[in-house]
């Protein structure tokens, strides 16, 4: 199923009015929001690296949660109530986690799914490929994710440790959108923060706005569209990738400038032949 039909869809649940409320609030959504109050009492890792822990903890709580990825966008506006003193952004590290384990088990149903087909339909090879293909839809569309952002708060780090899903997110974003991506599809229809892509491994990011300091940081490959302007120190440590702007940008580390792009040009072509233009 196509992304605007997904859309779509999901408008007709949320409209201007309730962007900010969820009107009916499910099992699901209720049962996460148990979890997330349980989590703002408790700092669980405690150290400097407690955004990796208390992810790692937090993918182990949601084992045990049964929610929905409807749940997971009205999850996203409920969050948007918390203030920034009640931990900014540990509601992204919260809302990522359960993206994360969502995808998880869906990966795990299917391969159940594909394993007991296999065996049920080996010698059928036409039937076989009609499945496939209205399975790949169904696929498709389990993972579509709509999330809602900066309506109070941009939140951070929306998408970390991405392994494949498809997140749309409606709104901005603060900083750390897809770090440690693994795969998948972040399409931003707002700005984003500081270091966007940073440690992003494959998998591509779509920020329809403007995007802030530091872009892909020590990327180490996937590819990153900004339809915007970008700041300063783009590419920071960055070893493989590609980072396209269709703006203007700030600057661009001297390493990185032939994985950067601007209109369709790379920045060591581009730096190249400003060179040539001023020895001649």
């Amino acid at each position: 199923m196509k992304l605007a039909n997904i859309i779509e869809k999901e408008y007709e649940k949320i409209d201007s009015k309730t962007q900010s409320t969820v009107r009916v609030q499910t099992t699901g959504v209720t049962s996460l929001l148990n979890l997330f109050e349980t989590y703002l009492k408790t700092r669980w890792s405690g150290s400097l690296f407690w955004m990796e822990k208390d992810f790692s903890i937090l993918e182990k709580e949601f084992e045990n949660l049964s929610y929905n990825k409807k749940d997971i966008t009205d999850l996203s506006i409920l969050l948007e109530t918390y203030s920034e003193r009640e931990g900014n952004e540990r509601r992204g590290v919260f809302l990522s986690a359960s993206i994360y384990a969502h995808h998880k088990r869906i990966k795990a149903n299917q391969e159940k799914t594909e394993e007991t087909e296999t065996k049920e339909i080996i010698s059928l090879n036409n039937l076989t490929q009609k499945m496939k293909k209205g399975s790949d839809e169904k696929e498709e569309e389990q993972f579509y994710l709509l999330i809602f952002s900066g309506y109070i708060k941009p939140l951070m780090y929306v998408g970390i440790k991405n392994e494949g899903s498809i997140i749309h997110i409606e709104g901005d974003v603060g900083y750390g959108v897809g770090m440690n991506m693994e795969n998948g599809l972040i399409h931003v229809r707002g700005n984003c923060g500081i270091y966007a892509g940073m440690n992003m491994l494959n998998g591509k990011i779509i920020i329809d706005g403007n995007a802030d300091e530091f872009l892909g940081t020590k990327m180490k490959g996937g590819e990153i569209i900004v339809h915007g302007n970008a700041g300063k120190g783009i590419g920071m440590d960055l070893e493989n990738g590609r980072i396209t702007i269709d703006g203007n940008y700030e600057s661009v580390m001297r390493n990185a400038r032939k994985y950067v792009y601007n209109k369709r040009r790379s920045i060591a072509e581009i730096e190249e032949e400003r060179q040539n233009k001023i020895k001649e």
